[in-house]
Protein backbone atom coordinates (compact mmCIF):
# COMPACT_ATOMS: atom_id res chain seq x y z
CA UNK A 1 0.00 0.00 0.00
CA UNK A 2 0.82 3.79 -0.83
CA UNK A 3 1.80 6.25 2.39
CA UNK A 4 -1.49 7.86 0.72
CA UNK A 5 -3.20 5.14 1.68
CA UNK A 6 -1.57 3.69 4.96
CA UNK A 7 -2.33 7.10 6.58
CA UNK A 8 -5.69 7.91 7.08
CA UNK A 9 -6.26 4.41 8.54
CA UNK A 10 -3.45 4.36 11.00
CA UNK A 11 -5.06 8.07 11.99
CA UNK A 12 -8.44 7.17 12.90
CA UNK A 13 -7.21 4.05 15.17
CA UNK A 14 -4.78 6.82 16.48
CA UNK A 15 -7.42 9.17 17.73
CA UNK A 16 -9.91 6.11 19.16
CA UNK A 17 -6.68 5.59 21.34
CA UNK A 18 -6.77 8.94 22.45
CA UNK A 19 -10.25 8.40 24.39
CA UNK A 20 -9.55 4.79 24.95
CA UNK A 21 -6.49 3.26 26.62
CA UNK A 22 -7.10 0.32 25.76
CA UNK A 23 -6.97 0.92 21.90
CA UNK A 24 -3.21 1.20 21.98
CA UNK A 25 -2.11 -1.96 21.85
CA UNK A 26 -4.27 -2.00 18.18
CA UNK A 27 -2.58 1.13 17.35
CA UNK A 28 0.54 -0.19 17.48
CA UNK A 29 -0.11 -3.62 15.52
CA UNK A 30 -1.58 -2.08 12.82
CA UNK A 31 1.93 0.54 13.01
CA UNK A 32 4.32 -2.45 13.01
CA UNK A 33 2.17 -3.69 10.01
CA UNK A 34 2.35 -0.27 8.35
CA UNK A 35 6.62 -0.34 8.49
CA UNK A 36 7.02 -3.87 8.24
CA UNK A 37 8.27 -4.45 11.64
CA UNK A 38 8.95 -7.61 13.59
CA UNK A 39 8.03 -5.15 16.93
CA UNK A 40 7.16 -2.00 18.22
CA UNK A 41 7.47 -0.34 21.31
CA UNK A 42 5.88 3.24 22.88
CA UNK A 43 7.82 4.79 25.67
CA UNK A 44 6.96 7.54 27.86
CA UNK A 45 8.48 9.15 30.78
CA UNK A 46 5.96 11.54 32.60
CA UNK A 47 6.30 13.90 34.66
CA UNK A 48 4.77 12.02 37.53
CA UNK A 49 7.49 9.35 36.94
CA UNK A 50 11.31 9.37 36.88
CA UNK A 51 11.70 6.35 35.18
CA UNK A 52 10.90 5.70 31.62
CA UNK A 53 8.11 3.36 30.91
CA UNK A 54 7.02 1.16 28.22
CA UNK A 55 3.76 1.80 27.92
CA UNK A 56 2.39 -0.76 25.26
CA UNK A 57 4.51 -3.33 22.87
CA UNK A 58 3.39 -5.10 19.62
CA UNK A 59 5.26 -8.16 18.41
CA UNK A 60 7.64 -8.81 21.82
CA UNK A 61 6.73 -12.02 23.78
CA UNK A 62 3.70 -11.89 26.07
CA UNK A 63 4.81 -12.15 29.86
CA UNK A 64 7.39 -9.60 29.94
CA UNK A 65 7.28 -8.10 33.53
CA UNK A 66 8.34 -4.69 32.01
CA UNK A 67 8.19 -2.63 35.21
CA UNK A 68 11.27 -4.74 36.25
CA UNK A 69 12.52 -4.24 33.28
CA UNK A 70 12.12 -0.40 33.03
CA UNK A 71 13.72 0.12 36.44
CA UNK A 72 17.36 -1.30 35.42
CA UNK A 73 19.88 1.49 34.81
CA UNK A 74 20.64 0.10 31.48
CA UNK A 75 16.94 0.64 30.26
CA UNK A 76 17.20 4.34 31.63
CA UNK A 77 20.48 4.86 29.66
CA UNK A 78 18.68 3.34 26.53
CA UNK A 79 15.92 6.06 27.09
CA UNK A 80 18.58 8.81 27.34
CA UNK A 81 20.06 7.99 24.01
CA UNK A 82 17.11 8.34 22.26
CA UNK A 83 16.08 11.22 23.86
CA UNK A 84 19.06 13.23 22.14
CA UNK A 85 17.31 12.45 18.68
CA UNK A 86 15.73 15.10 17.11
CA UNK A 87 12.08 14.78 16.86
CA UNK A 88 11.38 12.72 13.34
CA UNK A 89 14.52 11.22 13.20
CA UNK A 90 15.60 7.63 11.50
CA UNK A 91 18.15 5.94 10.50
CA UNK A 92 19.57 2.55 11.00
CA UNK A 93 20.65 3.07 14.92
CA UNK A 94 21.38 -0.60 14.97
CA UNK A 95 23.84 0.11 18.05
CA UNK A 96 21.03 1.42 20.51
CA UNK A 97 18.76 -1.31 19.70
CA UNK A 98 20.31 -5.37 20.39
CA UNK A 99 17.41 -6.89 21.80
CA UNK A 100 20.00 -9.00 23.72
CA UNK A 101 21.21 -6.42 26.07
CA UNK A 102 20.39 -6.14 30.07
CA UNK A 103 16.98 -4.06 29.82
CA UNK A 104 15.42 -7.26 27.73
CA UNK A 105 16.82 -10.32 29.61
CA UNK A 106 13.40 -11.20 30.93
CA UNK A 107 13.15 -11.82 27.40
CA UNK A 108 13.51 -15.72 26.43
CA UNK A 109 16.60 -16.53 25.32
CA UNK A 110 15.74 -18.32 21.75
CA UNK A 111 13.83 -15.14 20.90
CA UNK A 112 16.75 -12.92 21.76
CA UNK A 113 19.40 -14.68 19.46
CA UNK A 114 17.19 -14.07 16.70
CA UNK A 115 17.11 -10.71 16.80
CA UNK A 116 20.48 -9.89 18.03
CA UNK A 117 21.27 -7.69 15.12
CA UNK A 118 18.00 -6.46 13.69
CA UNK A 119 18.07 -2.97 12.61
CA UNK A 120 16.03 -0.61 14.23
CA UNK A 121 14.11 2.37 13.51
CA UNK A 122 13.07 5.54 16.37
CA UNK A 123 11.00 8.69 15.92
CA UNK A 124 10.67 11.25 19.12
CA UNK A 125 7.15 12.38 19.83
CA UNK A 126 7.37 14.25 22.24
CA UNK A 127 10.19 16.18 24.14
CA UNK A 128 9.15 18.45 26.85
CA UNK A 129 9.94 19.10 30.44
CA UNK A 130 9.55 16.15 32.67
CA UNK A 131 7.49 14.19 29.49
CA UNK A 132 9.01 12.50 26.54
CA UNK A 133 7.39 10.01 24.27
CA UNK A 134 8.56 7.84 20.99
CA UNK A 135 8.26 4.76 19.17
CA UNK A 136 10.75 2.17 18.60
CA UNK A 137 10.39 -0.09 15.54
CA UNK A 138 13.01 -3.20 14.53
CA UNK A 139 12.95 -5.79 11.87
CA UNK A 140 14.11 -8.73 11.65
CA UNK A 141 17.93 -9.99 10.84
CA UNK A 142 18.47 -9.86 7.65
CA UNK A 143 15.03 -7.90 6.83
CA UNK A 144 15.93 -4.66 4.58
CA UNK A 145 16.88 -1.31 6.34
CA UNK A 146 14.16 1.35 7.20
CA UNK A 147 14.57 3.61 3.69
CA UNK A 148 12.67 6.80 2.69
CA UNK A 149 9.64 5.48 2.37
CA UNK A 150 9.49 4.30 5.54
CA UNK A 151 11.17 8.14 7.13
CA UNK A 152 8.30 9.95 5.20
CA UNK A 153 5.64 7.65 6.89
CA UNK A 154 7.08 8.50 9.81
CA UNK A 155 6.83 12.35 8.93
CA UNK A 156 3.26 11.62 8.38
CA UNK A 157 2.29 9.46 11.50
CA UNK A 158 4.65 11.10 13.81
CA UNK A 159 2.68 14.46 14.65
CA UNK A 160 -1.21 12.32 15.20
CA UNK A 161 0.76 9.75 17.86
CA UNK A 162 2.17 12.82 19.24
CA UNK A 163 -1.48 14.78 19.35
CA UNK A 164 -2.97 11.65 20.62
CA UNK A 165 -0.51 11.46 23.72
CA UNK A 166 -1.76 15.14 24.33
CA UNK A 167 -5.05 14.08 24.05
CA UNK A 168 -4.53 11.80 26.33
CA UNK A 169 -2.95 13.31 28.77
CA UNK A 170 -5.30 16.56 28.49
CA UNK A 171 -8.34 14.01 29.32
CA UNK A 172 -6.50 12.83 32.53
CA UNK A 173 -5.45 16.11 33.80
CA UNK A 174 -9.29 16.97 33.34
CA UNK A 175 -10.55 13.94 35.41
CA UNK A 176 -7.76 14.88 38.05
CA UNK A 177 -8.86 18.67 38.31
CA UNK A 178 -12.99 17.77 38.81
CA UNK A 179 -12.24 14.97 40.85
CA UNK A 180 -9.76 16.73 43.09
CA UNK A 181 -12.43 20.04 42.89
CA UNK A 182 -15.58 18.00 43.64
CA UNK A 183 -14.04 16.35 46.49
CA UNK A 184 -13.19 19.73 48.31
CA UNK A 185 -16.07 21.53 47.20
CA UNK A 186 -18.86 18.65 48.52
CA UNK A 187 -17.25 18.40 52.23
CA UNK A 188 -17.31 22.18 52.83
CA UNK A 189 -20.39 23.89 54.34
CA UNK A 190 -19.17 27.17 52.76
CA UNK A 191 -19.22 27.45 48.33
CA UNK A 192 -16.49 26.67 46.53
CA UNK A 193 -15.43 27.92 43.58
CA UNK A 194 -12.31 27.22 41.03
CA UNK A 195 -11.57 29.79 38.65
CA UNK A 196 -8.99 30.24 36.35
CA UNK A 197 -6.50 33.63 36.16
CA UNK A 198 -9.19 35.65 33.95
CA UNK A 199 -12.12 34.15 36.19
CA UNK A 200 -13.44 31.93 34.24
CA UNK A 201 -15.59 29.36 36.01
CA UNK A 202 -13.97 25.98 36.01
CA UNK A 203 -15.63 23.79 38.40
CA UNK A 204 -18.16 24.36 41.68
CA UNK A 205 -19.71 22.99 44.38
CA UNK A 206 -23.13 21.97 45.41
CA UNK A 207 -23.68 25.32 47.86
CA UNK A 208 -21.67 27.52 45.28
CA UNK A 209 -23.15 26.71 42.19
CA UNK A 210 -26.68 27.51 44.29
CA UNK A 211 -25.83 31.14 45.39
CA UNK A 212 -24.84 31.49 41.82
CA UNK A 213 -28.20 30.42 40.33
CA UNK A 214 -29.55 32.38 42.80
CA UNK A 215 -28.14 35.26 40.77
CA UNK A 216 -28.05 37.82 43.99
CA UNK A 217 -24.79 39.48 44.34
CA UNK A 218 -22.71 36.81 42.81
CA UNK A 219 -23.57 35.40 39.63
CA UNK A 220 -21.75 33.44 36.25
CA UNK A 221 -21.44 35.89 33.65
CA UNK A 222 -20.49 34.30 30.19
CA UNK A 223 -18.48 32.02 31.61
CA UNK A 224 -17.23 34.76 34.31
CA UNK A 225 -17.69 34.75 37.70
CA UNK A 226 -19.16 38.24 38.45
CA UNK A 227 -21.16 40.82 40.78
CA UNK A 228 -23.47 43.08 40.28
CA UNK A 229 -21.93 46.30 41.52
CA UNK A 230 -19.27 47.05 39.03
CA UNK A 231 -16.23 48.38 42.33
CA UNK A 232 -16.80 45.04 44.09
CA UNK A 233 -16.33 43.09 40.15
CA UNK A 234 -12.81 44.54 40.03
CA UNK A 235 -11.92 44.04 43.04
CA UNK A 236 -12.74 40.73 43.14
CA UNK A 237 -10.82 39.95 39.49
CA UNK A 238 -8.17 41.65 40.30
CA UNK A 239 -7.61 39.40 43.32
CA UNK A 240 -8.60 36.51 41.65
CA UNK A 241 -5.35 37.58 39.27
CA UNK A 242 -2.89 38.31 42.17
CA UNK A 243 -4.16 34.47 43.78
CA UNK A 244 -2.73 32.96 40.99
CA UNK A 245 0.41 35.00 40.56
CA UNK A 246 0.01 36.54 37.55
CA UNK A 247 -0.45 40.16 38.74
CA UNK A 248 3.13 41.76 38.03
CA UNK A 249 4.66 38.72 37.05
CA UNK A 250 5.27 36.64 40.21
CA UNK A 251 3.38 34.47 42.66
CA UNK A 252 2.05 35.40 46.00
CA UNK A 253 1.15 34.06 49.10
CA UNK A 254 -1.09 36.83 50.20
CA UNK A 255 -5.13 36.52 49.92
CA UNK A 256 -8.25 38.30 49.97
CA UNK A 257 -11.39 38.91 51.55
CA UNK A 258 -14.55 41.04 50.31
CA UNK A 259 -18.27 41.23 50.79
CA UNK A 260 -20.07 41.46 48.14
CA UNK A 261 -23.86 43.04 48.41
CA UNK A 262 -27.05 41.39 47.71
CA UNK A 263 -29.84 43.19 45.68
CA UNK A 264 -32.10 41.61 47.91
CA UNK A 265 -30.93 43.35 50.61
CA UNK A 266 -29.84 40.17 52.80
CA UNK A 267 -26.77 39.95 54.56
CA UNK A 268 -23.52 40.51 51.96
CA UNK A 269 -21.66 37.59 50.70
CA UNK A 270 -18.00 36.73 52.36
CA UNK A 271 -15.59 36.02 49.87
CA UNK A 272 -11.80 34.68 50.14
CA UNK A 273 -9.70 34.20 47.03
CA UNK A 274 -6.91 31.94 47.72
CA UNK A 275 -4.34 30.84 44.64
CA UNK A 276 -4.36 27.04 44.24
CA UNK A 277 -1.28 25.30 45.58
CA UNK A 278 -0.97 21.43 46.32
CA UNK A 279 -1.84 18.31 45.13
CA UNK A 280 -3.07 17.75 41.52
CA UNK A 281 -3.53 21.56 40.99
CA UNK A 282 0.36 22.23 41.20
CA UNK A 283 3.25 22.81 39.16
CA UNK A 284 3.27 21.79 35.22
CA UNK A 285 0.24 19.70 35.28
CA UNK A 286 -2.54 22.44 35.40
CA UNK A 287 -3.14 26.14 34.33
CA UNK A 288 -2.60 28.65 36.84
CA UNK A 289 -6.07 28.80 39.19
CA UNK A 290 -7.53 30.03 42.10
CA UNK A 291 -10.25 28.78 44.83
CA UNK A 292 -12.99 31.65 45.68
CA UNK A 293 -14.73 30.38 48.78
CA UNK A 294 -18.21 31.88 49.34
CA UNK A 295 -20.09 32.23 52.84
CA UNK A 296 -24.00 33.08 53.31
CA UNK A 297 -24.36 33.92 56.40
CA UNK A 298 -27.96 33.77 56.54
CA UNK A 299 -27.11 30.51 55.64
CA UNK A 300 -26.17 28.09 58.70
CA UNK A 301 -24.97 28.53 62.47
CA UNK A 302 -22.03 30.58 63.16
CA UNK A 303 -18.54 29.81 64.88
CA UNK A 304 -18.67 29.49 68.59
CA UNK A 305 -15.79 31.45 70.21
CA UNK A 306 -16.09 28.93 73.08
CA UNK A 307 -15.82 25.89 71.28
CA UNK A 308 -12.77 27.47 69.31
CA UNK A 309 -11.24 27.89 72.56
CA UNK A 310 -11.89 24.26 73.25
CA UNK A 311 -10.53 22.81 69.99
CA UNK A 312 -7.35 24.55 69.55
CA UNK A 313 -6.66 25.84 72.98
CA UNK A 314 -7.00 29.48 71.73
CA UNK A 315 -7.10 32.41 73.98
CA UNK A 316 -10.96 34.44 74.26
CA UNK A 317 -8.94 37.62 71.98
CA UNK A 318 -7.60 34.46 69.66
CA UNK A 319 -10.82 33.54 69.42
CA UNK A 320 -13.01 36.41 68.45
CA UNK A 321 -10.23 36.83 66.09
CA UNK A 322 -10.07 33.69 64.58
CA UNK A 323 -14.31 33.94 64.28
CA UNK A 324 -13.95 36.78 62.09
CA UNK A 325 -11.56 36.06 60.12
CA UNK A 326 -14.04 32.85 59.57
CA UNK A 327 -16.69 35.48 58.02
CA UNK A 328 -14.25 36.53 55.68
CA UNK A 329 -13.32 39.87 57.50
CA UNK A 330 -9.73 41.08 56.06
CA UNK A 331 -7.28 42.62 58.78
CA UNK A 332 -8.70 45.80 58.89
CA UNK A 333 -12.08 44.82 59.53
CA UNK A 334 -11.14 42.82 62.37
CA UNK A 335 -9.40 45.23 63.98
CA UNK A 336 -12.16 47.17 63.86
CA UNK A 337 -14.81 45.38 65.23
CA UNK A 338 -12.58 44.40 68.40
CA UNK A 339 -11.18 47.86 68.44
CA UNK A 340 -7.88 47.33 68.46
CA UNK A 341 -4.90 47.92 65.67
CA UNK A 342 -4.25 46.02 62.86
CA UNK A 343 -0.51 45.33 64.25
CA UNK A 344 -2.24 43.85 67.06
CA UNK A 345 -4.43 41.23 64.65
CA UNK A 346 -1.19 40.56 63.48
CA UNK A 347 0.42 39.42 66.44
CA UNK A 348 -2.67 37.33 67.47
CA UNK A 349 -2.97 35.84 64.20
CA UNK A 350 0.84 34.64 64.43
CA UNK A 351 -0.28 32.80 67.70
CA UNK A 352 -3.50 31.11 66.03
CA UNK A 353 -1.67 29.95 63.40
CA UNK A 354 0.74 28.16 65.50
CA UNK A 355 -2.02 26.46 67.63
CA UNK A 356 -4.19 25.68 64.05
CA UNK A 357 -1.00 24.28 62.66
CA UNK A 358 -2.27 26.18 59.21
CA UNK A 359 0.54 29.07 58.32
CA UNK A 360 -1.94 31.89 56.39
CA UNK A 361 -5.26 32.79 56.29
CA UNK A 362 -6.68 30.72 53.71
CA UNK A 363 -6.04 27.69 55.30
CA UNK A 364 -7.37 28.65 58.55
CA UNK A 365 -10.46 29.85 56.44
CA UNK A 366 -10.28 25.90 55.05
CA UNK A 367 -10.07 24.20 58.31
CA UNK A 368 -12.99 25.93 59.98
CA UNK A 369 -15.41 25.37 56.85
CA UNK A 370 -13.96 21.97 57.42
CA UNK A 371 -14.78 21.42 60.59
CA UNK A 372 -17.69 23.49 60.63
CA UNK A 373 -20.24 21.43 62.46
CA UNK A 374 -17.74 20.75 65.67
CA UNK A 375 -17.32 24.29 65.70
CA UNK A 376 -21.08 25.45 65.34
CA UNK A 377 -22.50 28.36 67.88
Amino acid sequence: MTIDELVPSLIGSIYEAAIDLDRWQAVLAAVRMAFGAESVLLWRRTPSSTRAAVVCTAGLPDGVDWRRVTESSACRARLRAYESLTALEADEIGALLPLGERPFEELPTAWRERHETERGLVVTLIREPGHAALIEMVRLRGASPFAERDWDLARAVAPHLARAIVIERDRERSRIRSAAAAALGERLPMGVILVDADAALIDCSRRANEILEEGDGLYCDSGRLSTANRSECRRLHEAIHWAVGEARGAATSETFSLSVERRSGRSPLLVEVAGVTGGAAHGDLLESQALVYVKDPDRGAGISTDALRRAFGLTRTEAEVTARIATGLNHAEVAQALGVTVCAIRFHLKSIYAKTATQRQAELVYLLASDSERLAG
